[in-house]
């Protein structure tokens, strides 16, 4: 099973690192142009869940990395 770490990046977006080569192997490009508050894996690390400063939050398949949902809070 490989290791994973992810991290917050520019303006909104996720940084794929391996921690066996501690190379980054990808990003994904989420909410531009905001902070980023919060990133955390699932226990059977199966989603990635991260919200950001602006009232949005997002979950994604591990395995492909697609998107499956995000919210917006603040009516908009």
């Amino acid at each position: 099973m490989s290791q994973t770490l992810v991290s917050a990046g520019q303006e909104g977006s996720l940084l794929i690192w391996s921690t066996t080569t501690w190379q980054c192997e990808g990003y994904l490009e989420w909410t531009p142009a905001t902070t980023l508050a919060a990133v955390a894996f699932s226990t059977d690390g199966a989603h990635l869940a991260a919200a950001s400063c602006n009232g949005r939050a997002a979950v994604w398949e591990v395995a492909s990395w697609r998107l499956l949902h995000q919210w917006h809070a603040h009516g908009d």
